[in-house]
């Protein structure tokens, strides 16, 4: 009897164990790769310093005189930056952001309204996503200062 019922808490335990590993195969997760740094390593909790800078658009266009080309030498080699922030401090006009690669860019990214400060997360942009580039344009023809950082 002792041994019967020591048969069968061990088959007790072993289907513990294969419980807990097998819902651990099953865990949630990402459809898209982590960001990794110069050596290949993944960055788990940050992905890095932040650039800042500031934009004139003068046009209701996209144009290639107009962009901010993110940082890709040294350790931003391979780095895939997911967060943008942007500052309108017209009270008037409106700005369009779009990502793009050295040619130009088309599509509205977004749209952001006088005098508001957004910040969007999370993102994947890049070289490594042909999105090296940050272009801004207005709502019609005319200056306006924009500050954007991204990390």
């Amino acid at each position: 009897m002792n041994r019967i019922m020591n048969r069968i808490m061990n088959i007790k335990y072993l289907l513990l164990v294969l419980g807990l590993i097998s819902s651990l195969s099953l865990a949630q997760q990402l459809s898209y790769p982590l960001p990794r740094d110069a050596r290949d390593n993944v960055l788990y909790f940050g992905v890095g310093n932040p650039f800042a800078f500031t934009l004139t658009a003068t046009s209701d266009a996209y144009d290639t005189a107009v962009r901010y080309e993110v940082p890709t030498s040294g350790l931003n080699a391979k780095r895939v930056f997911r967060h943008l922030y942007i500052l309108n401090p017209s009270a008037t006009r409106t700005a369009f952001v779009c990502f793009g690669d050295a040619t130009g860019c088309m599509v509205d990214s977004f749209i952001v309204r006088p005098g508001y400060g957004l910040v969007f997360e999370p993102l994947l942009f890049g070289s490594l996503h042909n999105t090296g580039y940050v272009y801004v344009r207005l709502d019609a023809a005319g200056s306006q200062v924009l500050d954007l950082s991204i990390w």
